[in-house]
């Protein structure tokens, strides 16, 4: 099994707004993601988001990058 791991800062709007959108979009979309597992969305506290995706290999974990890249969450800054 093998995890991305993807922190963010949110830019505008309040943590649980966000929450809610990756609730209702970015997860439903990541699941249909050939080996999915699991996908967790944690409030860290000031302003700040992380997300972990487990795939079943690291080719599937990989190729997430480009569904994170282009999901709910591309509105708020990646942080460093």
């Amino acid at each position: 099994m093998y995890a991305s791991l993807r922190t963010y800062r949110i830019g505008s709007g309040s943590v649980d707004a966000v929450m809610r959108r990756v609730d209702r979009d970015f997860a439903e979309a990541l699941s249909q993601e050939p080996g999915f597992v699991a996908y967790h969305a944690i409030d860290t506290g000031n302003d700040m988001v992380m997300t972990v995706s487990l795939f079943h290999d690291r080719e599937q974990a990989d190729a997430s990058n480009e569904v994170a890249r282009n999901g709910s969450l591309r509105s708020c800054r990646t942080s460093a």
